[in-house]
């Protein structure tokens, strides 16, 4: 009879283990996707409003600027990839009231899927838009 116990209690605490380990996991998981989107959603901020900045002044060309969104320089490398998950088909750059004292640029990021790694939350989605509108600036 003490024989029986003593495997019943080394099955009940490798059952334990492996649903705390599922459990500790997840939450690693959970913490380190938590962690990447605040670094990507900081890092993509900082990337239009500075496309959005040297836009205003006037002296950058429309590619120039989606350049600056998706590599954080003007001129990448030929062949560089974007990387922050972009693609140039999120970055919108448009240009109103030209000519005007209310001229402004906006440059925005749509259609931005972030993709989790965490099961269960994998097959989600998450839309976000990046919008910067700043006036243009005059030339001299």
């Amino acid at each position: 009879m003490h024989r029986l116990n003593a495997g019943r209690r080394r099955g009940q605490a490798l059952i334990e283990s492996a649903l705390s380990l599922v459990a500790f996991v997840l939450l690693l998981l959970g913490t380190i996707d938590a962690a990447q989107f605040f670094y990507l959603a900081h890092m993509l901020e900082a990337r239009v409003q500075s496309a959005a900045r040297v836009g205003a002044t006037g002296r950058a060309a429309d590619e120039e600027i989606r350049n600056l969104v998706l590599h954080g320089t003007t001129r990448p490398p030929a062949g560089a990839n974007p990387g922050l998950f972009l693609e140039a088909r999120h970055v919108r750059i448009t240009r109103e009231g030209l000519g005007t004292d209310a001229a402004r640029l906006t440059v925005a990021v749509v259609h931005y899927d972030y993709p989790f790694i965490t099961p269960g939350l994998a097959g989600l989605r998450g839309a976000r838009v990046v919008r910067q509108s700043v006036p243009i600036e005059p030339l001299p």
